[in-house]
């Protein structure tokens, strides 16, 4: 099975709900708020402004990333910016609310070490977006 490297990567955030933990974004369990906050990554009130960071020790070589929005149905990323260390960018659409599936984002092989999520809209009314869940898979 291909490998989901995002635990093995460090993680910073523009911001995060006292509540929640930026270890709920990769650790393996897609869940949070109204059940386990612990367990997903939501911002301190912010809205189109939330981003997530992650780098690797060494440079990866990746060709997929699953984004899980929060189990809530209040938040939800309408959509985002995946932003890459080689330059390169990709615009995402809708993540499906409620976390009962997450959003797919293939692209040929590239080599990173770091790559961004930044949020560019969310459903209005959003009090706190975030994510319960981020993958990033190792190319074949």
């Amino acid at each position: 099975a291909p490998e989901n490297i995002a635990p093995d990567a460090t993680v910073t955030v523009s911001s995060t709900d006292p509540q929640a933990s930026t270890d709920g974004l990769t650790d393996g369990v897609v869940g949070g708020y109204p059940g386990d906050i612990r367990r997903e990554w939501c911002t301190q009130g912010e809205h189109d402004t939330g981003m997530i960071r992650l780098t690797w020790s060494q440079e990866q070589s990746i060709d997929r990333i699953w984004l899980f929005d929060r189990p809530n149905s209040l938040d939800q990323i309408k959509s985002g910016l995946l932003i890459f260390s080689d330059g390169s960018s990709i615009a995402t659409g809708e993540l499906p609310d409620d976390a009962r599936q997450g959003l797919e984002v293939r692209f040929p092989a590239k080599r990173v070490k770091w790559l961004i999520f930044a949020v560019n809209e969310v459903k209005p009314g959003s009090p706190n977006i975030g994510l319960s869940e981020i993958a990033v898979f190792r190319s074949p």
